[in-house]
């Protein structure tokens, strides 16, 4: 073992830290429980095999099946360098020196082997002996009742008995649940300040003490009342930080300024031409979040993840657009994820090879993100800017009224301390506010049910608001920010003021004592829910960016009103699905609890002899069923398979003595499968026995289906990229479709090349090796499982030699050969990183091809062609079809130009100016602005408004006004045409000049038009 380094004679007792990288940190470690008979086993990936867990988030998650009794332990000692995300702590982020994302757990392991003092003592060889680190800078902890522990501290290691730090169960106790295996830990603390002494340890002050090492001593069983007994085999679980440790033997303020992340950092701080050690604290925390949030998603592609906006893949991308707004923040333009994130790869590929051999599909990852989020980025920033701003003026000048008027101040501040904060709430979302400022309070539930002198306090502060005309002046005095701000600029000042008369009561106090807004604690202005849910529905703007964002400008969110808005959304999409019977689910689910699991026969057997164990009609269980009757049957036994894995279920039927049972479908309910057909011929009966049948041309078209989708699979893997991973799949009659992880289209080149493979396999006629095995086994044989997918300790392997091998507990052929043929029909992207192949394979290919043939014969029959002759037919008449609308387009055009000419006599004199408004029917919208600036310019000073409805519901209008009808009268065609669209449900503007609008309610455009008659003639003879 390496010894520490020597030190000054004078200090012949004092030991010097190892100053070691990140790298060594990591070697010794594992070299030295290496050395104490522990087995070196690799990092898990960050997506876990536990399905409760979205990623890995500590280093002994890949042990808490065998720490549960569920899994045998792999050896007696394991040690291991675990990968890990966490992101509860994500807006400390670097603030503080030491809350990551990304960060290395390194552990030592003991499943039932050593216990306590064995894990007590190599800490503290390794603490000291290894890494040299001095004991008298050295704190243990234990749990406050463990004695044990406290003693060998204190007799085996010589720790003083007061500094021996006991804690509670909050900071000392490990369980993984209510119930099952927990036991005490004890932490060990590096002091930063020494000098500080030891007669007054707090171990919660960060500034002096890192707690670097957790050893976790799993000694008990808790029961459901939470009594604790004592495991059979003792366990030991341990974490060291090695993002900690690094700081400490590096000697550096933070864990970000140590040699696993700074480099990124300086990467990041050469691109946005910044001076880290010179950098003021704000562009330290966005180079701190890039340097951790790089490291992060490096990882995560690595092991597989792609963005998405759901579970893990929301994670990435939360964190991928944190980094590019964080370096727009610091001055970066355009993107640069990746230059950083190249940084990242060279600090991890020794430790990780895999990031190495994923750099492709990581760039291309990072990139395909940057890109999309950098135009939402610019939209969403524009937006939530204009109203921050609006928000802090409204702000500063509901302060400056307030402080103007003492009594009006006094009566809000009154009707803040009569009501509850949900009366008020509801009282504030009354007609009070509203833009009329009135109330009727009387007609308020919460109100009348209120005391006398609540209904006092309200109709006071109702006649106050109503006198001041508060909403009003502020309204009028954002119209600038607010004719930016395209969405809902009306409501924007009120919702405002009844936002922050909800949330801030004891703002009014502070007004009285002229203090200045941003001084009154915990009272800062709030952005209202239906606004971040715009932004985030409309522009895709995820509400943690826009709470980080509102922050940063001293605004809070109505994180409440933007989940009421959620939900809104939500419920929605659940109207939008059609409706299920829940009793007839509730019925067969109690039925299935009630049974024994059905036992499938179908791997051997297409027929088979079943008894009937439970029988529906409409929901209802019953005893026998008549013919005509729709039933649900469950049978004792079955060949028929049940919908699972992407598989459909198969057809057939069941039969006796004059009886005959169609079979349409068999799903499943736990273990038991639930057949679904109609009685054709015979009475049914519970309890008889019947003669189950599959229907063998389906079962063989099913089989060819799904054996072809893990051949498509495989070649997927082989020809576009070996990372990619099943997202999903459906296995037809007719057809197949495959979904796949893959952050690009797959080129028409690789679709025919995967194609050929697949048929190339077909023809070499692989047999098919089927096995039931361990999963363990059958992982280290390379099968490949369906992600997200949950398997038994026992799995069922498909295997074609040579080609596929998957877990997999469908139906398949015996050879390839069986299969025929395999036709890749489309492919196609269905969500974020996720794409799609339809196919089809065998005895389906000849229905696709009847139909595809009836096509291009009645196509030659109609061009009177060959078939080879039919596409340059086709290319011919869209050449002519092009050119002929084209033509006319512009006849058209000119056409409407010269009748738009005939409306020069209908022109208005109003004083020294002309008016026009007309509707000049389904005329194009560039037509129309073409129409009104040729009408504006022949009538000379003049105010022209156009209409014309170039589709059904749709209102296109355009305003022209001359240079003298802007000046001498101010009117600006933008701000004139945007009114008047409003009157059509819609809205638009544009130059003073010249604007253009639209509209959804054509029915409102004769109103609209006669509106912008009477407006125009009113503001043009004014002043006459």
């Amino acid at each position: 073992m390496t010894l520490c380094e020597g030190t000054p004679k004078e200090l012949p007792m004092a030991k010097t830290p190892q100053s070691l990288t990140g790298s060594e940190i990591r070697e010794k470690f594992l070299q030295f429980y290496a050395s104490k008979q522990h087995k070196i086993l690799p990092s898990a990936s960050l997506v876990p095999e536990d399905p409760t867990v979205l990623l890995t988030i500590a280093g002994m998650l890949p042990f808490k099946p065998i720490f549960l009794g569920q899994q045998p332990a792999p050896c007696d000692r394991a040690t291991t360098s675990q990968k890990c995300i966490r992101t509860n702590d994500i807006e400390n982020v670097g603030r503080t020196a030491r809350h990551h994302t990304f960060f290395e757990m390194l552990g030592n392991f003991s499943f039932g082997d050593y216990f306590k003092q064995q894990a007590i003592q190599w800490a503290w060889e390794l603490s000291t002996e290894v890494f040299c680190l001095p004991p008298e800078r050295l704190v243990p902890s234990v749990f406050r009742d463990d004695d044990e522990a406290f003693a060998i501290w204190r007799d085996v290691i010589g720790i003083p008995e007061h500094r021996i730090q006991r804690m509670g169960e909050a900071d000392n106790f490990w369980k993984s649940g209510p119930t099952g295996p927990c036991g005490p830990c004890s932490e060990i603390y590096y002091d930063f300040k020494p000098e500080l002494g030891d007669k007054a340890i707090d171990l919660e002050d960060d500034s002096r003490f890192i707690e670097y090492y957790n050893l976790v001593f799993m000694q008990y069983n808790r029961d459901a009342e939470g009594n604790l007994t004592p495991l059979e085999k003792q366990n030991i679980d341990t974490g060291l930080g090695l993002e900690r440790m690094a700081q400490i033997l590096q000697q550096v303020p933070n864990n970000y300024e140590t040699d696993l992340i700074l480099p990124i950092i300086e990467t990041a701080a050469k691109l946005a031409a910044v001076d880290y050690a010179k950098a003021d604290q704000t562009q330290k925390v966005s180079l701190k979040v890039i340097g951790d949030h790089v490291r992060a998603v490096v990882h995560m592609i690595a092991d597989g993840i792609t963005a998405s906006n759901t579970d893990r893949g929301y994670v990435l991308r939360r964190l991928i657009r944190r980094v590019v707004r964080h370096g727009r923040l610091l001055g970066i333009d355009g993107e640069f994820i990746n230059q950083v994130a190249e940084t990242a790869i060279q600090l991890s590929e020794q430790a990780f090879p895999t990031v190495r051999e994923r750099e492709a599909a990581i760039m291309a990852e990072l990139q395909r993100e940057e890109t999309q989020f950098l135009k939402t980025l610019v939209k969403g920033e524009e937006r939530i800017g204009i109203a921050l701003q609006v928000i802090k003026q409204s702000a500063s000048l509901l302060q400056k009224e307030l402080e103007k008027n003492s009594e009006l101040s006094s009566a809000i501040g009154d009707l803040c301390a009569r009501s509850s904060p949900s009366a008020f709430k509801a009282i504030s979302k009354s007609a009070l506010f509203s833009e009329k400022l009135g109330v009727v309070a009387e007609k308020q539930e919460s109100v009348v049910n209120a005391s006398q002198d609540l209904q006092d306090a309200v109709k006071k502060l109702s006649d106050l608001l109503s006198k001041t005309d508060l909403l009003l002046k502020i309204a009028e005095s954002l119209k600038p920010m607010l004719q930016e701000l395209k969405q809902a600029p009306k409501w924007l000042p009120s919702q405002f003021v009844q936002d922050f008369l909800v949330k801030n009561t004891e703002f009014f106090a502070a007004v009285d004592a002229r203090k200045p807004f941003e001084t009154v604690p915990g009272n800062l202005p709030s952005l209202f829910g239906t606004y971040a849910f715009t932004l985030y529905d409309t522009y895709g703007f995820p509400l943690e960016l826009t709470q980080e964002i509102a922050a940063e400008q001293g605004i809070s969110v109505d994180v409440e009103g933007f989940e009421v808005e959620m939900e809104k959304q939500r419920d929605r999409a659940r109207k939008a699905h059609k409706s299920i019977d829940l009793l007839a689910q509730e019925s067969i689910e109690q039925l299935a609890q009630s049974l024994e699991a059905t036992e499938f026969l179908g791997y051997t057997d297409l027929q088979s002899r079943a008894l009937i164990k439970a029988l529906l009609v409409e929901s209802t269980p019953v005893e026998r069923a008549e013919v005509g009757s729709a039933v649900q049957i469950i049978l004792e036994q079955t060949p028929f398979y049940a919908e699972s894995g992407g598989q459909i279920g198969d057809r057939g039927y069941l039969s006796g003595k004059d009886l005959l049972v169609q079979i349409d479908d068999v799903q499943k309910e736990g273990n038991v499968f639930i057949h679904t057909g109609q009685v054709e011929r015979g009475t049914l009966q519970t309890e008889s026995m019947v003669n189950a049948t599959i229907d063998r041309a389906c079962r063989r078209r099913v089989q060819a289906n799904h054996s072809a989708t893990h051949l498509l699979q495989a070649a997927l893997k082989l020809i576009v990229d070996e990372s990619i991973s099943q997202a999903g799949s459906l296995v037809a009659f007719d057809r197949f479709r495959f979904d796949f992880n893959l952050n690009r289209a797959v080129t028409s080149e690789e679709l025919a090349q995967v194609e050929a493979q697949i048929n190339t396999w077909v023809a070499e006629s692989h047999l098919a090796e089927i096995a039931v095995m361990p999963i363990d086994q059958a992982k280290a044989k390379g099968a490949t499982a369906m992600f997200g997918e949950k398997y038994g300790d026992e799995v069922r392997v498909i295997d074609f030699p040579g080609v596929s091998m998957e877990l997999c507990g469908g139906t398949h052929v015996h050879n390839t050969a069986e299969i025929g043929a395999v036709k890749i029909i489309s492919e196609a992207g269905i969500s974020s990183g996720v794409r799609r192949i339809e196919a089809v394979a065998g005895p389906a290919i000849l229905d696709y091809l009847q139909v595809r043939d009836g096509i291009v014969k009645d196509l030659s029959d109609r061009f009177k062609a060959q078939p080879e002759e039919i596409l340059e037919r086709v290319t011919k008449l869209q050449a002519e079809l092009k050119a002929t609308q084209k033509a006319l387009d512009a006849a058209k055009n000119e056409l409407a130009l010269a009748k738009s000419d005939q409306l020069l006599a209908e022109a208005e004199t109003v004083g020294d100016f002309k008016v026009l408004v007309a509707n000049l029917g389904d005329l194009d919208p560039k037509v129309l602005q073409t129409a009104a600036e040729r009408l504006g310019q022949k009538l000379g000073e003049s105010a022209v408004v156009l209409a014309s409805t170039p589709a059904e519901g749709k209102v296109s209008l355009v305003a022209a006004f001359s240079p003298q009808v802007i000046k001498a009268k101010g009117l600006k065609a933008g701000q004139f045409i945007g009114a008047i669209a409003k009157r059509c449900g819609g809205g638009g503007g544009g130059r003073p000049n010249l604007a253009q609008a639209g509209g959804r309610d054509a029915s409102q455009l004769p109103e609209a038009l006669s509106a912008a008659r009477e407006a125009l003639t009113e503001a043009l003879q004014a002043s006459q």
